[in-house]
């Protein structure tokens, strides 16, 4: 059963994680996302809305498995989700990320790779890695650092360029 879905509307193109209860970020659902992400790249898609079913966007990565896993393999499994989150961040469309619940660790880190993130009244938003005794490996703490606080004080210099017109 998949766990993320993808579709078109018209050059609207749509992600939506499905991966009950917590939509957590497997395997699975990064392949899946690399899958959606190379046909909405390969089309003519003139933005991209990211969302979940569900109470909660995600509680992020699927740590279930981790502490079987040797350093060398988390290594990997990290550097495949950065490459995918790299890629949804540079997609040449504007982005969307519609967040309720919910929305942790490797959750944020996709959401606030977004150009836009929308948040329901609902939409909690953290980092738990500190209380599992990582840092949060995504670049996501980063990419927020470097937003202004007020989206009004942006100089228009933003990721936005790198939209193709057309």
């Amino acid at each position: 059963m998949a766990h993320l879905s993808h579709s078109k509307n018209g050059n609207i193109a749509l992600i939506t994680l499905n991966n009950p209860p917590q939509n957590r970020l497997s395997l699975q659902i990064l392949d899946e996302l690399d899958v959606a992400l190379t046909a909405i790249g390969d089309s003519e898609t003139r933005a991209l809305l990211l969302r979940a079913d569900g109470a909660d966007f995600s509680f992020g990565g699927d740590i279930v498995p981790w502490p079987d896993t040797s350093t060398r393999e988390l290594r990997t499994l990290f550097e495949r989700y950065m490459n995918t989150f790299n890629r949804f961040e540079r997609l040449s469309v504007p982005t969307v990320a519609a967040v309720q619940g919910l929305c942790f660790g490797g959750g944020l880190e996709l959401a606030v790779r977004a150009d836009v993130i929308i948040a329901a009244e609902t939409a909690r938003f953290g980092h738990p890695e500190q209380s599992l005794g990582i840092v949060p490996l995504l670049g996501g703490v980063y990419v927020s650092q470097s937003a202004p606080a007020d989206p009004r004080q942006s100089s228009g210099r933003s990721r936005r360029n790198r939209f193709q017109r057309g």
